[in-house]
């Protein structure tokens, strides 16, 4: 499961949103034309201004999403929560895997109870099959219509006025359907089932998606051609030597931060088109004929940078200059760790700020060069580059653990523990990613 700070969204009085269907819920809807305004509040300079979301339309709630959880999310449960349909304290992502009362399954109702003690009253929903754009399996399709079945159940069920879920949007193929259930005079609910008329618009051309461009962001996206170029030069850095880093030793490289900026404009410069195809970009020559130093002196960058993340206790070490936070006493390994992440349990002071969190230009670092330690998977991943993709892993993984995105620190430590690195390692990830501890600060007090 995960959950993030979601923007203030003020929800759009012309949206047409469907009303609240228990009588409890409908006194708090949005006021009336005749209705007095309310008094003017005050804005926190520390939140992001406020944007309009049209909740009646699975487009922009797609967008919303993506913007929201900092990704493009696949195959999950999307709770965007808010109180009043005004305020979005928070959005959760759980994957469909994990919906459920199993051993390590997410109950519905109890999710729900979570997000009613975190300020919301309500939430918006969104059942991804795919990425709601690509074609899937209709099975995959059924197994989403069925988790919206559960939720809209789940919800007209909760407390005596129920929880206020409009509808569940079933997103599939770049098509919707919702799935919502109306109170009968009987008191009964009767299941309405609508499709979405004609295809989705696409999350960049969305309300969302204009009101992100006009505050200089942009709505998250797959950029298979980025993430192909990057995985070439993991290729090339296979072969490339680097006198960085001493196997065995504990690195001290991130003790400032100079060399994490290091390896930030590294990245951005090996990164330009044609850097990997043998071409420096502008001068039509080929590595090593004397205009290679794109091609060569980056890399070794990198693979300099890699080989001090295979060092152990580099992800310790990178956490601390990520995070601002000093190094407490010599041990590194599982105890710093668990030390590191006890902080964090403890302090609420302690926020994570943007720049690492998904969708932040650090984050997205990490991904990158994780990205280039694994490579295309032409030649197996062993050791520098086995290390620091170790490395890369647990420093995301914590990081989206202290950002409350569960779900994603989940899979990143799957993923440690299916290559069988450091069993005691991802143990110790899964354990904090089921939330068997959480952060000290609440994003609905954010």
């Amino acid at each position: 499961m995960s959950t993030t700070p979601a923007h203030r969204v003020p929800s759009d009085p012309s949206s047409g949103a469907s009303a609240r269907t228990s009588k409890g819920l409908a006194a708090s809807c949005a006021r009336s034309a005749s209705s007095p305004p309310p008094p003017p509040s005050v804005p926190d300079p520390a939140d992001p201004p406020p944007r309009t979301l049209r909740a009646d339309d699975p487009s922009e709630l797609l967008a919303e999403a993506r913007v929201t959880l900092g990704c493009v999310p696949r195959d999950c449960l999307v709770m965007i929560g808010h109180s009043g349909r005004r305020l979005s304290p928070l959005a959760t992502r759980i994957a469909l895997r994990d919906v459920g009362d199993g051993p390590g399954g997410v109950d519905v109702p109890r999710h729900l109870a979570l997000l009613d003690r975190a300020g919301c009253d309500g939430a918006f929903v969104l059942v991804l099959a795919g990425d709601g754009w690509e074609s899937v399996e209709e099975s995959r399709t059924d197994d989403a219509r069925r988790i919206a079945l559960e939720v809209v159940r789940a919800a007209a069920l909760r407390g005596p006025d129920g929880f206020d879920v409009p509808e569940a949007w079933v997103v599939s193929g770049g098509c919707a359907e919702s799935f919502a259930l109306t109170p009968e005079d009987d008191g009964a609910f009767a299941l309405r089932v609508l499709e979405w008329p004609g295809p989705l618009t696409h999350p960049r051309d969305t309300l969302v998606g204009v009101q992100e461009i006009h505050a200089g962001r942009r709505v998250p996206e797959d950029d298979p051609a980025a993430e192909r170029e990057m995985r070439m030069i993991g290729d090339a850095l296979r072969d490339v030597a680097s006198g960085e880093g001493v196997p065995g030793s504990r690195p001290g490289a991130f003790e400032t931060s100079a060399r994490w900026h290091a390896l930030l404009g590294a990245l951005r410069r090996a990164r330009i088109p044609g850097a990997v195809a043998g071409e420096v970009p502008g001068t039509g020559e080929a590595p090593g004929s004397g205009g290679d130093d794109l091609s060569m002196s980056h890399c070794e960058r990198l693979a300099g940078m890699r080989d001090l993340l295979a060092a152990p206790d580099a992800a310790l070490s990178l956490l601390h200059v990520l995070s601002g936070l000093e190094e407490e006493g010599e041990d590194g390994g599982i105890e710093g760790l668990v030390r590191f992440v006890a902080r964090l349990a403890a302090d609420p002071s302690l926020r994570p700020a943007s720049r690492i969190c998904a969708g932040g230009e650090w984050f997205e670092a990490l991904l990158a060069m994780r990205m280039a330690c694994e490579g295309t998977g032409s030649a197996p991943m062993v050791g520098a580059s086995a290390g620091a993709w170790t490395a890369l892993g647990t420093a995301l993984a914590v990081l989206s653990w202290w950002n409350h995105r569960f779900a994603t620190a989940d899979d990143l430590a799957q993923e440690i523990e299916m290559r069988g690195e450091d069993e005691v390692l991802a143990l110790f990830l899964l354990q904090i990613a089921r939330a068997r501890v959480r952060p000290a600060w609440r994003p609905a007090t954010a």
